[in-house]
């Protein structure tokens, strides 16, 4: 199962020319979090999703304990109640400061300063962030509600996540904003989350 958290034991060999085998010997389950994240089609998504992107940034046999307790505390979040679009905009953004990848939503990437929570900023993929109207940088609009959302997102607790949910055109314009970084940075889309987006719930 791709949701259980456990104990292994890997005995490697040397292969002459370099080449090297891991053989599991034991494993012993911890944690299972299937039962909770199999149960509808939009949670085993969103749960593949977490996997999926936390696989893409974080490099390769790289021990990250940090990495590794965010992307456990995010599924368990996720099997602890509904599928939550806010709990994925959360994980992306968590995930992306740890790795060091975090969007400015605070300071204007061009000048340093901090905009007016009223003033309307552009997001600049490019550049990491938000650009001020002094600046005048090109980019997305974006609008002071979805900008206190974003940052709202940013600072949460992963299972805290859910009271920040937003529907309507901000969660649609948070959500197009997210898949637009997450690209950038990844030079692809992720298969899980073209198969959200193709849902259209929960998203």
């Amino acid at each position: 199962s791709l949701f259980v958290l456990g104990e292994a034991t890997i005995r490697t060999s040397n292969r002459s020319g370099g080449g090297g085998m891991a053989t599991l010997e034991r494993f012993d389950c911890l944690e299972d979090m299937a039962p909770a994240l199999t149960r509808d089609v939009v949670a085993v998504a969103h749960g593949s999703y977490i996997l999926e992107l936390a696989r893409e940034l974080w490099p390769e046999a790289q021990p990250d304990p940090t990495c590794f307790h965010l992307v456990w505390d995010a599924l368990r979040a996720l099997a602890a109640g509904d599928p939550s679009p806010a709990l994925l905009r959360c994980f992306e953004l968590r995930l992306l400061e740890t790795v060091g990848l975090a969007p400015s939503l605070v300071r204007c990437v061009g000048c340093g300063r901090v905009p007016d929570q009223e003033e309307r900023v552009t997001f600049n993929i490019p550049r990491g962030g938000i650009v001020c109207a002094r600046c005048k940088g090109q980019g997305k609009i974006l609008d002071p509600g979805v900008r206190r959302h974003m940052t709202a997102l940013a600072r949460a607790p992963l299972d805290r996540a859910r009271s920040l949910e937003s529907g309507g055109g901000n969660a649609r314009l948070v959500r197009d904003t997210m898949v637009s970084l997450v690209r950038h940075h990844l030079g692809k889309p992720l298969k899980s989350l073209q198969f959200i987006l193709e849902l259209g719930k929960g998203s």
